[in-house]
């Protein structure tokens, strides 16, 4: 999650101040063939330099290893429609399902992590919360394994100075079940912006929510908008997701931005995430 790179994503709309402004999404008809690979590239993927690494943050707050796992994600929405609708608006999202990959049957019954040791106590706290919440409503099972030997399949840690100065702005950054490099990094701004009380309405539980729905496989929701005719289309912001589907948004998923002027939720699990995720892990 990013507190001011992200919005700058927003190709339609200026933004000042991120704390000090949000955003109305504009509706806008995509052309027919027109969102290429390069497109997406420009308009949702930054390179990063961490180390001396090439990393590719994704949307604000996925953060890829390699190319190919970038490519994975783009190529995941030109999946062709049942209905041939392929034609009209290009690529769909799959059947309006809110996912880019998942855990496979075995390790989702067993997703160790560890939590380093310098997470302090209360965010700590929160992310075993957080935790819970998503394996209350889906078929998953979270391990925590911290002080064993063993190599967990996601770690939890503070970011890096490296990581601070690639990525200014950024709050969290996650990863998806399938990527190489499973770790879900928490940032200066995450406990700068949650010290005295909430951003735009989130507590850290909110962002943490958010960031492990990244971590069972979840997209982000705020890609979608409504026109005039009732038509679910691309919508003004530069999203590799911004396409055609078959479900309504959800203004209350936790896998929005607070920050947008469409989001209407609270912070927690909305009944839609909950429903996903259970499709996703029955």
């Amino acid at each position: 999650m990013m507190k001011k790179s992200l919005i700058a994503l927003l190709s339609l709309c200026a933004i000042a101040a991120l704390l000090a402004l949000s955003c109305t999404m504009p509706d806008q008809t995509p052309a027919a063939d027109a969102y290429t690979w390069d497109r997406f590239f420009a308009e949702s993927v930054q390179e990063v330099s961490i180390d001396g690494q090439t990393r590719y943050l994704i949307e604000g707050d996925i953060l890829a290893s390699e190319m190919a796992e970038v490519r994975q994600y783009y190529d995941s929405m030109l999946e062709e429609p049942e209905d041939g609708s392929r034609a009209t608006v290009n690529v769909i999202r799959k059947s309006g399902k809110r996912y880019a990959d998942t855990y496979n049957s075995t390790v989702r019954w067993n997703i160790t992590y560890k939590i380093s040791t310098a997470i302090n106590a209360t965010t700590r706290t929160n992310l075993e919360w957080a935790l819970a919440q998503w394996e209350g409503v889906a078929g998953v099972d979270f391990k925590n394994i911290t002080g064993s030997s063993a190599t967990p399949v996601f770690t939890i840690r503070n970011a890096t100075a490296s990581e601070e100065n690639a990525m200014p702005g950024v709050i969290a950054s996650a990863f998806f079940p399938s990527y190489s490099n499973k770790t879900l990094i928490l940032f200066n701004d995450f406990y700068e912006l949650f010290a005295s009380g909430t951003f735009y309405g989130w507590d850290q539980k909110a962002v943490l929510l958010h960031e492990l729905g990244h971590g069972v496989g979840l997209r982000h929701e705020f890609i979608w908008t409504k026109n005039s005719a009732g038509t679910w289309t691309q919508t003004g912001e530069t999203s590799a997701e911004a396409y055609l589907m078959s479900a309504a948004r959800d203004d209350y998923s936790i896998m929005f931005y607070p920050q947008y002027s469409a989001y209407k939720g609270n912070g927690r699990l909305s009944s839609e995430d909950s429903r996903w995720i259970a499709w996703l892990y029955p």
